[in-house]
Protein backbone atom coordinates (compact mmCIF):
# COMPACT_ATOMS: atom_id res chain seq x y z
CA UNK A 1 0.00 0.00 0.00
CA UNK A 2 1.24 3.16 -0.69
CA UNK A 3 0.84 7.02 0.88
CA UNK A 4 -2.51 9.11 0.16
CA UNK A 5 -0.68 12.33 -0.24
CA UNK A 6 3.21 11.24 -1.67
CA UNK A 7 2.42 7.53 -2.92
CA UNK A 8 5.60 6.00 -0.72
CA UNK A 9 5.14 2.93 -0.28
CA UNK A 10 4.42 2.19 3.25
CA UNK A 11 6.10 -0.52 5.64
CA UNK A 12 2.79 -1.99 7.03
CA UNK A 13 -0.60 -1.93 5.60
CA UNK A 14 -2.32 -0.37 8.34
CA UNK A 15 -1.14 3.16 7.76
CA UNK A 16 -2.79 5.50 5.63
CA UNK A 17 0.11 8.07 5.25
CA UNK A 18 3.80 7.76 5.47
CA UNK A 19 5.13 9.44 8.94
CA UNK A 20 6.42 13.15 6.84
CA UNK A 21 2.89 13.03 5.38
CA UNK A 22 1.16 12.29 8.70
CA UNK A 23 2.45 15.07 10.25
CA UNK A 24 1.80 17.75 8.08
CA UNK A 25 -2.11 16.40 7.42
CA UNK A 26 -3.19 14.99 10.89
CA UNK A 27 -5.02 17.93 12.78
CA UNK A 28 -4.26 20.87 10.71
CA UNK A 29 -0.82 20.81 12.16
CA UNK A 30 2.61 20.65 11.07
CA UNK A 31 5.59 18.60 12.61
CA UNK A 32 8.78 20.62 13.53
CA UNK A 33 11.88 18.86 12.49
CA UNK A 34 14.76 19.05 15.39
CA UNK A 35 17.92 17.60 15.57
CA UNK A 36 18.62 14.94 18.92
CA UNK A 37 21.47 16.55 20.95
CA UNK A 38 23.32 12.89 21.22
CA UNK A 39 23.34 11.29 17.90
CA UNK A 40 22.75 14.41 15.50
CA UNK A 41 20.08 12.69 13.56
CA UNK A 42 17.26 15.00 12.43
CA UNK A 43 13.67 14.00 13.76
CA UNK A 44 10.29 15.56 13.60
CA UNK A 45 7.87 16.39 17.11
CA UNK A 46 4.26 17.93 17.66
CA UNK A 47 5.33 21.94 18.31
CA UNK A 48 3.67 20.77 21.81
CA UNK A 49 6.44 19.16 22.59
CA UNK A 50 9.39 22.00 22.45
CA UNK A 51 7.43 23.83 25.02
CA UNK A 52 7.69 20.97 27.22
CA UNK A 53 11.56 20.51 26.46
CA UNK A 54 10.30 16.54 25.58
CA UNK A 55 11.89 17.43 21.83
CA UNK A 56 15.46 16.95 22.57
CA UNK A 57 16.30 13.06 21.81
CA UNK A 58 15.04 11.10 18.69
CA UNK A 59 14.30 8.27 20.92
CA UNK A 60 14.44 6.74 24.75
CA UNK A 61 17.54 4.95 23.70
CA UNK A 62 19.22 8.51 23.04
CA UNK A 63 18.10 9.70 26.03
CA UNK A 64 19.35 6.99 28.35
CA UNK A 65 22.75 7.30 26.56
CA UNK A 66 23.18 10.43 27.02
CA UNK A 67 22.12 10.41 30.52
CA UNK A 68 24.42 7.04 31.06
CA UNK A 69 27.66 8.86 29.82
CA UNK A 70 26.41 12.48 31.27
CA UNK A 71 26.30 11.65 34.40
CA UNK A 72 29.01 8.36 35.20
CA UNK A 73 26.58 6.15 35.08
CA UNK A 74 22.88 5.44 36.34
CA UNK A 75 23.91 5.36 39.55
CA UNK A 76 25.30 9.13 39.74
CA UNK A 77 21.70 10.30 37.92
CA UNK A 78 20.14 8.39 40.88
CA UNK A 79 22.44 9.66 43.58
CA UNK A 80 21.96 13.45 42.12
CA UNK A 81 18.16 12.75 42.16
CA UNK A 82 18.29 11.65 46.05
CA UNK A 83 21.14 13.73 47.22
CA UNK A 84 19.12 15.44 50.11
CA UNK A 85 17.70 12.22 51.39
CA UNK A 86 21.06 10.83 53.09
CA UNK A 87 21.54 9.67 56.63
CA UNK A 88 18.71 11.48 59.28
CA UNK A 89 17.17 13.04 56.23
CA UNK A 90 15.99 10.07 55.46
CA UNK A 91 12.30 8.81 56.07
CA UNK A 92 14.03 5.05 56.62
CA UNK A 93 16.57 6.06 59.27
CA UNK A 94 16.52 4.05 62.23
CA UNK A 95 19.06 5.83 64.13
CA UNK A 96 20.16 3.44 67.38
CA UNK A 97 17.54 0.80 66.10
CA UNK A 98 19.30 0.12 62.74
CA UNK A 99 21.16 -3.28 62.61
CA UNK A 100 24.57 -4.37 63.37
CA UNK A 101 25.21 -4.39 59.77
CA UNK A 102 24.00 -1.40 58.50
CA UNK A 103 25.73 0.64 60.68
CA UNK A 104 29.40 -0.78 59.64
CA UNK A 105 27.68 -0.15 56.43
CA UNK A 106 26.89 3.82 57.73
CA UNK A 107 30.49 4.00 58.87
CA UNK A 108 32.23 2.41 55.71
CA UNK A 109 29.98 5.09 53.89
CA UNK A 110 30.88 7.81 55.50
CA UNK A 111 35.02 6.95 56.28
CA UNK A 112 35.35 4.88 52.80
CA UNK A 113 37.44 1.58 52.74
CA UNK A 114 40.07 1.14 55.16
CA UNK A 115 43.15 0.72 53.21
CA UNK A 116 45.46 0.53 56.12
CA UNK A 117 45.65 -1.25 59.17
CA UNK A 118 46.00 1.04 62.85
CA UNK A 119 47.17 -1.47 64.98
CA UNK A 120 49.81 -3.22 62.89
CA UNK A 121 50.35 -0.79 60.17
CA UNK A 122 50.02 -3.08 57.36
CA UNK A 123 49.04 -1.62 53.87
CA UNK A 124 49.56 -4.18 51.44
CA UNK A 125 46.60 -6.71 53.21
CA UNK A 126 44.25 -8.28 50.90
CA UNK A 127 41.45 -7.15 53.28
CA UNK A 128 41.26 -4.62 55.69
CA UNK A 129 37.71 -3.71 57.62
CA UNK A 130 36.93 -1.06 60.29
CA UNK A 131 36.58 -3.14 63.51
CA UNK A 132 34.60 -1.94 66.74
CA UNK A 133 36.56 -1.28 69.47
CA UNK A 134 33.61 -0.71 72.69
CA UNK A 135 31.59 -4.07 71.34
CA UNK A 136 28.30 -1.53 71.29
CA UNK A 137 27.82 -0.78 67.52
CA UNK A 138 27.41 2.48 66.96
CA UNK A 139 27.91 5.66 64.34
CA UNK A 140 31.17 7.08 66.34
CA UNK A 141 34.07 7.20 64.28
CA UNK A 142 35.94 7.06 67.69
CA UNK A 143 34.42 3.78 68.58
CA UNK A 144 36.36 2.62 65.54
CA UNK A 145 39.37 0.94 64.65
CA UNK A 146 41.01 0.56 60.55
CA UNK A 147 42.34 -3.47 61.09
CA UNK A 148 43.45 -5.48 59.13
CA UNK A 149 41.78 -9.27 58.62
CA UNK A 150 44.47 -11.08 60.67
CA UNK A 151 43.96 -8.42 63.80
CA UNK A 152 40.76 -8.32 63.34
CA UNK A 153 40.06 -11.63 64.27
CA UNK A 154 42.49 -11.83 67.02
CA UNK A 155 41.28 -8.46 68.22
CA UNK A 156 37.51 -9.98 68.23
CA UNK A 157 38.55 -13.48 68.96
CA UNK A 158 40.34 -13.43 72.39
CA UNK A 159 41.92 -16.75 73.70
CA UNK A 160 39.45 -17.40 75.85
CA UNK A 161 36.64 -17.48 73.23
CA UNK A 162 38.83 -19.47 70.83
CA UNK A 163 39.14 -22.36 73.39
CA UNK A 164 35.35 -21.79 73.82
CA UNK A 165 34.97 -22.15 70.47
CA UNK A 166 37.40 -24.65 69.50
CA UNK A 167 35.26 -28.06 69.19
CA UNK A 168 32.08 -26.22 68.39
CA UNK A 169 32.06 -27.72 64.88
CA UNK A 170 33.48 -31.17 65.29
CA UNK A 171 31.30 -33.87 64.35
CA UNK A 172 30.68 -36.52 66.80
CA UNK A 173 31.22 -40.33 66.07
Amino acid sequence: MNCIDCGKKLSKEKYRRCKACDGKNSRGRNLVQRICINCKKEFSVWPSYIGAKKAIFCSKRCKSTFEYFSNKGFQGASQKRVSNQNGELNHMWKGKDASYKAKHLWIQSKYGKPKFCEVCGIEDAKRFEWANISGECSRNRQDCLRMCKSCHNKYDWKEEDRKRERGRFVSKP
